[in-house]
């Protein structure tokens, strides 16, 4: 079993973040991820909020509307994918 350093730990590091970096594709990629991280996050506080304070339901009807974006989710990739 090969055991890492600290050191060859940040020169393995930093030698993958200045390739992510350098190449074009890769930092859409990384961009898109980060947005698509944002959205989800959003997606799930809005959720909460409207389920507890708009519709006044508890956390069983909120364990419902998760599954369900989940569930939908799911779908619209499959179709999509």
């Amino acid at each position: 079993m090969t055991r890492f350093s600290l050191g060859e730990l940040l020169d393995e590091l930093s030698y993958g973040t200045r390739i992510l970096l350098r190449q074009s594709v890769l930092r859409r990629a990384l961009m898109l991820n980060f947005v698509e991280a944002i959205a989800g996050a959003a997606a799930i506080v809005g959720t909460v909020i409207y389920v507890k304070d708009m519709l006044g339901l508890g956390d069983s009807e909120f364990v419902i509307a998760m599954a369900g974006l989940g569930l939908g989710s799911t779908v619209t990739a499959l179709f999509l994918g």
